[in-house]
């Protein structure tokens, strides 16, 4: 039988690796949710600029454009403020 301190480094020595491959997990999943969610505020702005342009000024693709920037410029305030955006 194992005393309380052994066991307790046995334990860890057998669950490390396990928690370091779910750690990086979860921090790729991180990363991607972070990026999925640029992608979809840049895709909004896409598609709003791009109806706004064509309701208002009867031209399509420049629009598209700017919407994109000011999608992507949203993005990277939300990231920047704690609003949680993909909740």
């Amino acid at each position: 039988m194992l005393a309380p301190d052994e066991a307790e480094k046995a334990s860890e020595a057998i669950l490390e690796p396990s928690r370091e491959r779910l750690a990086k997990k979860q921090r790729k999943r991180l990363r991607w949710s972070v990026r999925f969610q640029k992608f979809r505020v840049a895709l909004l702005g896409f598609i709003v600029g791009g109806l706004l342009g064509d309701y208002f000024f009867g031209d399509l693709y420049p629009w598209n454009v700017v919407g994109l920037a000011i999608g992507l410029f949203v993005a990277a305030i939300l990231r920047r403020f704690p609003v949680p955006v993909n909740k």
